[in-house]
């Protein structure tokens, strides 16, 4: 298909931009009637390849669209070409972009092709820039429509029309090609040219498709085959094949994506990830899903500024995360009320307390310190085992030039046979992991990005990215807050198999005396104990070497302490002759049919709870002691028979 944009006198009606190479085809649903009327042409044929170019418009008159045409010849897997025009107050507008990706052919003609140039309010042209890589250009044509009413409607169609259609060709191709993800309208495809560069720090690399993605595992432009497999010492990762801070202990310590272009475009990804990684480590610190609403705008104004190459950074210009965590490691973020994001370069003096916000923030985190992470000498098992602690800041890079912060949050390692599953308002369909893909032994890493939830899964995706271009930042430490303490931790045992969990910090003063020193490393199934570096889980252990549940008639259980939950089923009849510890840890459930001994023994620290139809007989002098956080539960139609002891409390 040739790629094609009519403009006539009125308005620039355009063939839009489907990145298919066949042959010529007219859509008529953008061919207007006078396509020739009021047009100039340009028609000396120029030829670029390999990097930037730029041609003067010596046009000294307001234009209402600008088309060219010509042909494009992909010299390699990069392929890529974007042409933008600059008009006399320096704004920039997309003429056309495409690259090999979206392409089955390596050579596409265009013919009066106009994009963001289907439609301008009047402006004076200056330059045409095109920029190739891995591509020859040929532009042959370049054509203007003369000044015009400007139609704010008709622009907004256009560029609705333009999207709909890119997004029905992209995934026709990426369907055909068995690319392992899908394109659909994000915040950041709905966006400008110029929009998209601010977002980006003020350079736009070629995305390679990023601003559409909407699920399944994207593969960055640059990537390298094979070139990042995982070694570890010489064998196969030995870390477990998938985690994701979604779905930990049962629940999702992240909070949601937010949109750092909103309400206007803004390069402040740096200060995102260093919040939205901050955020994260506060839950997880505490134990609690508290989901702080940290203010983005007080890392990206309060950040203490650094000059390079006469641009100012720690702005909407870009910035390090490195400084974004310093200042909350020193200063402190307040709470998003405090200083409203405003994606703009406001100044550190509007944070409250303020003359326009007189209030005191209700909340400021610091975080104890971070460490940083870059893969010189260094393999994807030692980034594995820094994410299974907690989540971190991370830089992905298209160029040296341009990197793009998100959070990391997981991972997932990409096998033969793996299904990808690519769902979204646009289309649905599978790929398939087939022996011999390239990606196979990949790691395809988690990340939450700062686009908003119309990019990607709810706001993440799934990256395989080269290795020798990220970095990535490890918060530690503990956390000081207005309203929290260490006494605040949570420290529970919420599955009841004797490994308690307290979050990422170490072990809390919260937990009873009876928890182990181990964390449970997955506290919303019982048949899960700890976890090694590595995530992968270890055997759940029994000091007591006792499990009443499976006694096949009487049993007599003399050793403590308990570091589990004890449920004596029914037919079975557990004797105690020993003193048993729990220390205020444990639960002992009689079922209906099950019967507990106290013969001469002690149980000391457990809640013991009787059910209907069940036996719990004291006896040769045996005895209860409750702790605070005990009792003793007899509920109607159990039997209690206190023959000779006594039930006591500490």
């Amino acid at each position: 298909m040739k790629l094609k944009c009519i403009i006539n006198s009125i308005v620039l009606a355009m063939f839009l931009p489907i990145y298919v190479s066949a042959q010529i085809v007219a859509d008529n649903s953008f061919r207007a009637a006078n396509t020739t009327t009021a047009m100039q042409r340009s028609n000396n044929t120029m030829s670029f390849e390999a990097g930037n170019h730029s041609v003067p418009i010596p046009l000294k008159q307001k234009i209402s669209g600008l088309s060219v045409s010509g042909n494009i010849t992909f010299i390699g897997s990069e392929g890529f070409v974007r042409i933008v025009l600059t008009d006399d107050k320096g704004n920039e507008y997309l003429v056309l972009e495409t690259n090999s990706v979206f392409e089955n052919k390596t050579s596409i003609s265009f013919d009066e092709f106009c994009e963001e140039t289907a439609l301008l309010n009047n402006i004076v042209p200056k330059q045409i820039t095109i920029e190739c890589t891995d591509a020859q250009v040929t532009i042959s044509d370049i054509q203007y429509a003369n000044e015009n009413q400007y139609q704010t409607n008709r622009g907004n169609q256009i560029k609705e029309e333009q999207l709909n259609s890119k997004l029905q060709h992209i995934n026709t191709v990426l369907a055909q090609k068995e690319i392992t993800w899908g394109a659909g309208k994000t915040s950041l495809s709905e966006m400008s040219y110029m929009e998209k560069k601010r977002f980006f720090g003020g350079e736009l690399p070629n995305l390679g498709g990023f601003e559409y993605y909407v699920g399944g595992i994207f593969v960055m432009p640059g990537y390298n085959p094979n070139e990042n497999v995982l070694q570890e010492n010489g064998t196969r990762s030995q870390c477990v094949p998938a985690f994701d801070w979604r779905n930990r202990h049962g629940r999702n310590w992240l909070t949601s994506a937010k949109h750092q272009s909103l309400p206007q475009s803004c390069g402040s990804c740096w200060a995102f990830t260093a919040v939205g990684t901050t955020e994260a480590y506060v839950n997880l610190y505490y134990n609690r899903l508290l989901n702080l609403d940290l203010s983005e705008q007080d890392v990206l104004s309060c950040t203490p500024k650094v000059v390079y190459n006469n641009i100012v950074y720690n702005t909407c210009n870009g910035g390090y995360i490195s400084d974004a965590l310093n200042y909350i490691k020193n200063t402190g973020v307040v709470n998003e009320a405090c200083f409203k994001y405003s994606a703009s370069d406001l100044p550190c003096g509007n944070k409250c307390p303020s003359p326009s916000n007189p209030s005191n923030p209700s909340e400021k985190i610091k975080i104890g310190n971070y460490t940083s992470f870059y893969p010189t000498g260094k393999t994807p098992d030692d980034l594995k085992k820094l994410i299974i602690k907690s989540p971190l800041a991370f830089a992905m890079a298209w160029r040296p030039s341009v990197s793009h912060a998100v959070v990391l949050v997981g991972y997932k390692a990409i096998q033969v046979d793996d299904e990808i599953l690519i769902a979204n308002s646009t289309e649905h369909r599978w790929v398939t992991i087939s022996a011999g893909n390239p990606l196979i032994g990949e790691n395809a890493w988690l990340i939450k990005g700062s686009g908003g939830t119309s990019w990607g899964d709810n706001g993440f995706g799934y990256v395989v990215t080269d290795w020798s271009k990220i970095e990535a930042h490890s918060i530690l430490g503990a956390v000081t807050s207005l309203q929290y303490n260490n006494a605040n931790i949570i420290c529970e045992d919420k599955d009841g198999d004797g490994y308690y969990y307290w979050g990422i910090g170490p072990k809390p003063a919260t937990c009873p005396p009876c928890a182990r020193d181990e964390p449970d490393g997955d506290d919303s199934n019982p048949n899960l104990g700890t976890i090694d570096a590595y995530g992968n889980f270890l055997p759940i252990t029994d000091p007591t070497n006792t499990n009443p549940t499976t006694t096949a008639s009487t049993g007599t259980w003399s050793t403590s302490p308990i570091y589990n939950n004890i449920s004596i089923s029914s037919g079975v009849t557990v004797t105690i002759t020993a003193t048993i510890t729990a220390a205020n840890c444990n639960i002992i459930t009689i079922q209906n049919g099950g019967k507990l001994v106290l013969n001469g023994g002690t149980i000391d620290g457990a809640t013991i709870i009787a059910k209907n139809g069940s036996t719990f007989t004291i006896q040769n002098n045996g005895k209860v002691v409750l702790g605070a956080a005990n009792q003793l539960d007899v509920q109607l139609g159990a039997t209690f028979n206190l023959d000779e002891g006594e039930v006591l409390l500490k």
